[in-house]
């Protein structure tokens, strides 16, 4: 199988070349336990007028965030399987190497769950997924997993672990995203992402929403039949109500004290936005007048960027 076709059916897999410019591509990685929660992007961006790599470090415990940029040139990546290098760090779907000024890390993540595939839906995209030239990709690369290992001297034993990535040109020009593994039950996770998506030289509300619970999974996409009732944002909060035939899902999302991530425009990494890892997110499902699941997930990542747009 060459790379062109495995990075298509695995998201990923890093999806640029040297000869994109206007492009980006980062990846998520998201732990979470009691005592710490921290998110580690790494990525390249390749603006012409800036290109570089980038590794940025939201830390919800100490409330701080950082952004180390790095030449280019020392971004590398692997075309056999996932694994990108930026200078001594590196980053594969189950291990983490931070070596960096205020980040010394090592994380092994394992009991990895990944979202149903098919040739209708080889990612969380759908058949959105064949289309070339979208303005932003997304991939969810493990709704659920374990993290084991350290940040400086503070060991981390069984923490919640979530990855995620994006790549294309730009962040859309407004969206809502949301993603807990932190509920009161186990083995439970869900994320939400709503946002302005040009198509066409139109634009479109698109919305791709996952629910992991018992080891079944809820689904809920503009592409699969599902549709948003509501949308009622307020200025820390926003509750969300979606269904898909018989079966209803409510969120109601509470955001807390976030701080700057830089995101993509035109590949160029001058946008900011703020992001939570300590928000609330209160989830229930229910067919008809039955509830299926009502919980709450505590260190949660939440973005509410130009709402009212939606």
């Amino acid at each position: 199988m060459n790379y062109g076709f495995k990075k298509f059916f695995n998201p990923v897999n890093f999806h640029g070349n040297s000869k994109k410019s206007e492009f980006f591509e980062g990846w998520y990685y998201k732990i979470t336990s009691d005592d710490y929660q921290i998110a580690v992007i790494p990525g390249v961006s390749m603006a012409e007028d800036n290109p570089q790599c980038f590794i940025q470090i939201l830390d919800g415990k100490n409330n701080t965030s950082e952004y180390y940029t790095f030449p280019k040139e020392i971004f590398e990546y692997s075309k056999i399987s996932f694994e990108i290098k930026i200078g001594n760090c590196i980053f594969r779907e189950n291990y983490m190497k931070l070596d960096l000024p205020e980040y010394h890390s090592e994380f092994n993540f394992s009991n990895i769950q990944n979202i149903p595939r098919n040739i209708f839906s080889p990612g969380v995209m759908g058949p959105y997924s064949y289309i070339p030239n979208m303005e932003c990709n997304h991939g969810i690369i493990a709704i659920n997993g374990k993290a084991n290992g350290f940040i400086n001297d503070k060991k981390i034993k069984s923490a919640n672990f979530y990855m995620e990535k994006d790549w294309g040109k730009s962040f859309p020009s407004a969206w809502i995203w949301m993603q807990s593994n932190n509920f009161e039950y186990l083995n439970t996770s869900f994320t939400l992402s709503v946002a302005n998506v040009p198509f066409r030289g139109k634009s479109f509300t698109g919305f791709i929403g996952y629910f992991l619970h018992k080891n079944k999974f809820y689904k809920f996409t503009s592409y699969n039949g599902s549709k948003i009732d509501f949308i009622d944002y307020k200025k820390n909060s926003v509750f969300i109500k979606i269904f898909r035939k018989n079966i209803f899902m409510e969120i109601k999302a509470l955001s807390k004290d976030g701080n700057i991530l830089f995101s993509p425009k035109n590949g160029n990494m001058t946008g900011k936005i703020n992001e939570s890892l300590n928000s609330e997110i209160k989830v229930k499902i229910f067919d008809k007048n039955n509830i299926l699941f009502s919980g709450e997930g505590k260190y949660s990542g939440l973005e509410l960027v130009n709402v009212d747009l939606l």
